[in-house]
């Protein structure tokens, strides 16, 4: 599994490079709606909450760009659940 794990995150490198360029209010914002997501909100309602929570990050959308913004938000949430897995096989 640890093999797994770890080729996992060299494969996605530069999106944890991303990450960690993020400011803290944009952290904030993104954990917002990833907890959304997790209690089952649709992408709209999770983005309204977060938005709503912390408007100077919250993210403009239409038709076009909601596809792409679930898409980001669904990698980030599965990406945590990596990285939670990693943290409790090294224990």
């Amino acid at each position: 599994m640890k093999g797994l794990i770890d080729a996992y995150l060299e494969s996605t490198s530069e999106f944890s490079k991303m990450l960690k360029d993020r400011t803290a209010e944009e952290i904030a914002y993104d954990r917002e709606v990833v907890a959304g997501l997790r209690k089952s909100l649709s992408i709209q309602e999770a983005l309204k909450l977060a938005g709503e929570k912390y408007p100077g990050e919250a993210l403009q959308w239409d038709d076009e760009t909601l596809q792409d913004i679930e898409a980001h938000y669904d990698y980030l949430k599965n990406y945590e659940d990596i990285l939670m897995k990693r943290r409790q096989h090294r224990r």
